[in-house]
C-alpha cells in the first residue's frame, strides 16, 4: 500500500545529514561516473552533496559528447524545429534577467550564433502558452523533453544510470557564446584555466533551480558560485514566504513540495496511479470469483452470499485500495479548490467537472497507463516559473518581472565580493551596492568545469554560473589553420561556443534504510510516474523518428536575413 502522506508536511529527512560547507574555500568530491550508483546515492544525493565527474556519462546510449560540437550535426538533425532565445541584458552584461524571449528556427539561432550574436539558448518551455487555447485546467505530464533535445533523443538516455534511483523531470540543452578579443597565436589552441578570459564571461544571474541537477558541460567553460539552500534568507531573493524543506528544496508560499510536485500535480497523478491498482485488483477478484464458482460447481461446499465468509486477502487489498482512491479524489479537489482561490478562480473551473475530465472517460489500465493522456507539457520551469503554480505566474505585487528564485544581488556585486574576474556590468541603477555584502561568511564554494567534466548540484542549491569559451584565433592564424587542414571552415568549429546539456530530476525527500523502501516519500507514485514517462518516451521516439526521417529527406539550410534596425537581426 502507498503511503498518502503529502510531502508538504515535514520530510522525513534527517537535517543532520543535509551537506553543507563548514569551512571557507570548500572544494567538491571529483569522482569517475563509473562509482558504483548505490555509492554515489548514499555519499552524495541523499547527503545532498554536490559534486564533480571528470568524465560524461558511460551509458552505452550516451553518444551526445561525440556529435553535438559539430553544430552541422545539430543543424541536421534538429534544425527546424522552433525553440527561445534570450537576447543579452545591456544592463548587466549577462542573461536570465526576464526579458521577453525570442521565437525562431533552431537552425536560424546556431547561424546567428555563429556569426557573432551573443544570444542564449536556455531553458524550453512553454509558460507563455499555458493556459491558452481551450481553458481546460489539465494535469501537466511528469516528463519534459523540449526542443531540440526532442530531435536528439537518440544520443542521451532518458535515465542515465548514475542516478537511476531517481525519476527525470526535464532535459535541456544550453548554447550561447562569449566575445573573448582574438588570439595572437597561430592556431586555436586548447586554453589552460589561466587562459581563459573571464572578464569576458556571460552570467546566469544568481539563482536556484528545484530539481537535482546533472549538469554536462559540452563546449566552454563554467565557473559556478554556490550557496547551499540554508543560505538562501541571506541572499535576497525576490520570492517571499519561502520555505526551506529538510532536504533542500525551496518553495515559494507553499506552492511545492519537498518533492518539488504542487499539491494538485501530486494528488491527481496519485488519483490516477490508484485507478490502475483498483482496475486490477477488480480483474483479479473477478478471475478468483470464477475459479470459486467453478469449484463450487464440482461438489464444493455451498454458502449463502455474505453468510459465514471471511473476506480474502484480494478483496482487503481492494477495500483498502479504493478507499485511498477515495482520500487522493479529495486532496486532489482540495489542491483545485485552492488554486482558484488563490488566482481569484480566473481561468478555474468547477472542482468536480475538472476531476472529471482528468478521470476521463476511458478506463486506467491494470498497469497504469492512459490512453488519452493529454499532451500539455510540465511547465516546472526550475528557475523561470519558480513559486508558480506549475506555470499559472502570479501578479507581482512590485510590479517585477523576475522570477521569485532569482537573487536581487547583481552578478557583478557578486563577483565583487568574493574578488573573481567578471563580465558583468553593474546595474543601470546602482541596484546590489548595498546588498549582498559578507557574503564571503555564508561559506561559497567557487567551482570550474571544463569540457568533457559534469557537475552534480542538488535541489535548491543557490548558484550563479558564468560561461566563457576558448578565444577565437585571429584572422591570419584562422586562414593558416584553414589552409594547413588543421581546422574545418566554418560551421562546424566552436570557438567562443559554451554548450551544456542537463538533466533535471524530481529530489528525493526520504533516505533509504534497511527496508529499501525508496528514496521518495511516496515512492508507488514515483515509480508509477517512471513507468509513464518511460512508455510516452518509447512512444514518442517512434514517432519523432518518423518525422524527423522525412523532414530530413527535404529539408534546405535555413538562410537568415539580417534586420539592420536591430542588433542580430532581431526584430
Amino acid at each position: 500500500m502507498t503511503d498518502n502522506t503529502a510531502t508538504g508536511s515535514p520530510s522525513s529527512y534527517t537535517g543532520e545529514s543535509s551537506w553543507a560547507p563548514s569551512e571557507p574555500k570548500a572544494t567538491l568530491d571529483r569522482l569517475s561516473p563509473s562509482i558504483p550508483p548505490s555509492d554515489f546515492l548514499s555519499s552524495h544525493v541523499l547527503k545532498r552533496k554536490p559534486a564533480v565527474f571528470t568524465s560524461h556519462l558511460t551509458d552505452a546510449s550516451w553518444s551526445a559528447s561525440q556529435h553535438w560540437t559539430d553544430l552541422e550535426y545539430l543543424r541536421s538533425k534538429a534544425g527546424e524545429v522552433e525553440v527561445k532565445v534570450e537576447r543579452l541584458d545591456t544592463r548587466t552584461g549577462g542573461f536570465g534577467s526576464g526579458l521577453p524571449r525570442i521565437k525562431m528556427p533552431f537552425g536560424e539561432f546556431l547561424e546567428k550564433l555563429q556569426s557573432g550574436c551573443e544570444m542564449y539558448l536556455t531553458t524550453q518551455y512553454d509558460d507563455e502558452e499555458e493556459g491558452e487555447g481551450s481553458g481546460e485546467e489539465t494535469l501537466p505530464e511528469p516528463f519534459t523533453c523540449p526542443p531540440p533535445c526532442k530531435c536528439l533523443k537518440d544520443d542521451f538516455p532518458l535515465r542515465p544510470s548514475l542516478l537511476h534511483s531517481l525519476v527525470p523531470h526535464q532535459v535541456n540543452l544550453w548554447l550561447g557564446r562569449s566575445q573573448p578579443p582574438p588570439s595572437s597565436g597561430s592556431q586555436n589552441r586548447r586554453a589552460t584555466q589561466g587562459e581563459i578570459d573571464w572578464t569576458q564571461s556571460r552570467s546566469s544571474g544568481l539563482h536556484h533551480d528545484h530539481h537535482d541537477n546533472l549538469y554536462v558541460l559540452l563546449a566552454g567553460y563554467k565557473r559556478f558560485v554556490l550557496f547551499p539552500p540554508s543560505a538562501h534568507p541571506h541572499l535576497f531573493f525576490y520570492g517571499s514566504d519561502a520555505q526551506v524543506h529538510e532536504n533542500g528544496v525551496v518553495s515559494y508560499e507553499g506552492a511545492m513540495g519537498s518533492d518539488a510536485l504542487s499539491e494538485r500535480e501530486r494528488w491527481g497523478w496519485e488519483v490516477r496511479r490508484l485507478q490502475g491498482v483498483v482496475a486490477g485488483l477488480k480483474k483479479q477478484r473477478k478471475k478468483e470469483k470464477a475459479a470459486e464458482k467453478a469449484k463450487g460447481a464440482l461438489g464444493g461446499k455451498f454458502k449463502l452470499k455474505g453468510i459465514g465468509k471471511k473476506k480474502t486477502p484480494l478483496e482487503e487489498e481492494l477495500e483498502a485500495a479504493e478507499s485511498a482512491l477515495v482520500d487522493a479524489e479529495d486532496k486532489y479537489l482540495d489542491a483545485i479548490g485552492d488554486e482558484g482561490l488563490e488566482f481569484g478562480g480566473e481561468g478555474m473551473r468547477d472542482d468536480f467537472d475538472a476531476l472529471g475530465d482528468m478521470l476521463g472517460g476511458d478506463e486506467v489500465a491494470a498497469d497504469g497507463n492512459v490512453d488519452n493522456m493529454d499532451d500539455t507539457s510540465s511547465v516546472a520551469d526550475t528557475a523561470s516559473v519558480a513559486g508558480s503554480i506549475k506555470g499559472k505566474g502570479k501578479a507581482r505585487a512590485d510590479g517585477n518581472s523576475e522570477p521569485l528564485s532569482f537573487s536581487r544581488i547583481p552578478a557583478s556585486a557578486l563577483h565583487a565580493q568574493l574578488g573573481l574576474p567578471s563580465g558583468s556590468n553593474a546595474a543601470e541603477d546602482g541596484a546590489g551596492s548595498d546588498v549582498g555584502m559578507g557574503l564571503k561568511s555564508l561559506n561559497p564554494i567557487v567551482v570550474y568545469l571544463k569540457p568533457g567534466e559534469m557537475l552534480y548540484l542538488p535541489a535548491s542549491w543557490i548558484h550563479e554560473v558564468s560561461s566563457a569559451s576558448l578565444p577565437s584565433p585571429s584572422p591570419a592564424a584562422e586562414a593558416e589553420s584553414v589552409s594547413n587542414g588543421k581546422r574545418p571552415r566554418g560551421e562546424g568549429a566552436l570557438p567562443d561556443v559554451h554548450m551544456a546539456f542537463n538533466y533535471w530530476f524530481y529530489p528525493p525527500d526520504q533516505e533509504t534504510g534497511e527496508g529499501g523502501e525508496g528514496v521518495y516519500k511516496m515512492q508507488p507514485l514515483f515509480d508509477h510516474l517512471g513507468g509513464v514517462i518511460e512508455r510516452k518516451w518509447k512512444d514518442d521516439g517512434a514517432r519523432d523518428g518518423e518525422k524527423e526521417e522525412s523532414g530530413t529527406k527535404g529539408s534546405k539550410r535555413v538562410k537568415v536575413s539580417y534586420c539592420e534596425s536591430e542588433p542580430c537581426g532581431l526584430r
